[in-house]
């Protein structure tokens, strides 16, 4: 669904609906960008599945216990960029 016809759908036209929209599609191309390079090894057949790269860890620098292959990684993630923010 186009942001427009949520924003239409939403019935709201305030500033504060527009940032939160914002920022879930910027949140989304994120996760979308680091999906497409974490599939690079599998694209050129370097591995089977990209959870099996051995150069694969963290991408936040400071949490190195934080790992791309934990379920929750999404999740913490965010946390920790909006605690800095």
């Amino acid at each position: 669904m186009p942001i427009s016809e949520l924003w239409v759908m939403n019935g709201r036209s305030n500033h504060t609906t527009m940032c939160c929209v914002q920022r879930i599609v910027k949140r989304d191309a994120f996760q979308k960008l680091v999906a497409y390079v974490l599939l690079n090894p599998v694209r050129k057949k370097l591995v089977e599945r990209w959870e099996k790269w051995t150069y694969l860890d963290s991408m936040i620098p400071g949490y190195p216990e934080v790992s791309l292959r934990d379920e929750d990684y999404w999740e913490r993630f965010w946390r920790i960029y909006y605690s800095k923010g």
